[in-house]
């Protein structure tokens, strides 16, 4: 999505397009779900870390579009950048919990 030849990397129509009608009302909506379970997060050291990368990602991110700006956030700040260990920090603390609630027992 990104133009690959200039200096600082612009988006094209067609980028620009799908993260408008796409990625950025699928940030917006994760971010939704955070905040609202925000209580379930726990005491995961990096789970409140990836999750603060990702918020700071998509403030920068959506800061830039509303001024016209269709460059890459990292180009920005690098602290900017996508959290590319988002995805898996998240299934590693799923995992996690779900092994512990599999060793639970029930009480009925």
């Amino acid at each position: 999505m990104y133009r690959k030849d200039a200096k600082i990397p612009t988006k094209d129509e067609f980028g620009r397009l799908i993260e408008t009608n796409v990625i950025l009302p699928n940030h917006e909506a994760i971010l939704a779900l955070i905040d609202k379970n925000s209580s379930l997060i726990g005491s995961s050291k990096p789970l409140r870390s990836v999750i603060g990368k990702y918020q700071r990602h998509l403030a920068v991110l959506q800061a830039l579009r509303q001024k016209g700006d269709f460059s890459d956030p990292y180009i920005k700040s690098k602290e900017a950048g996508y959290a590319t260990d988002f995805s898996e920090v998240v299934e590693n603390e799923i995992d996690s919990s779900n092994e512990v609630l599999a060793g639970q027992r029930v009480v009925h």
